[in-house]
């Protein structure tokens, strides 16, 4: 439990809640949490979030 955590996290958002991903939030867990990779889609289509992956 005391490892950084790491890895590939997906996000997928609908285009309002995109402006939560910008800024400060975003740069701050970006910054707290280096070693995990971002993989965003931001989208209002709907689709199989797992199915898709």
């Amino acid at each position: 439990m005391q490892a950084r955590p790491g890895g590939l996290l997906r996000i997928t958002v609908s285009l309002i809640a995109e402006s939560f991903l910008s800024g400060t939030l975003l740069a701050g867990f970006m910054e707290a949490c280096p070693e995990i990779k971002l993989a965003i889609t931001v989208t209002d289509d709907e689709f199989d979030i797992v199915g898709s992956r």
